[in-house]
C-alpha cells in the first residue's frame, strides 16, 4: 500500500524588523528560534550597564535561548 503520510511540524513564524528585539533578557523565552533570514545578535547585559554581543546567528541557525528557569539565557 501507500506509505504513511508524514505530519509537518507547525512552527509559528514571527517577523522582527531590523533593529527590533526578539526577546529581552530575563523574559520568558521560546524553546528555540530558527533564523530564516537576516541575522540575530545575541546580547548580554553587563553589571555596569554595558551590553555585550556574545554570538551572532545567521540564516539556518537554530538558537536555544532558554536558561534552566525558562527565561532567556542571553
Amino acid at each position: 500500500g501507500r506509505a504513511p503520510r508524514r505530519r509537518r511540524a507547525s512552527i509559528p513564524r514571527r517577523m522582527v524588523p531590523a533593529g527590533g528585539d526578539l526577546v529581552h533578557e530575563g523574559e520568558p523565552a521560546p524553546r528555540a528560534v530558527w533564523v530564516a533570514e537576516g541575522w540575530v545578535a545575541l546580547k548580554k547585559s553587563l553589571g555596569d550597564g554595558r551590553v555585550q554581543t556574545v554570538d551572532i546567528a545567521l540564516p539556518g541557525d537554530l538558537v536555544e535561548p532558554r536558561a534552566g528557569d525558562g527565561a532567556t539565557a542571553w
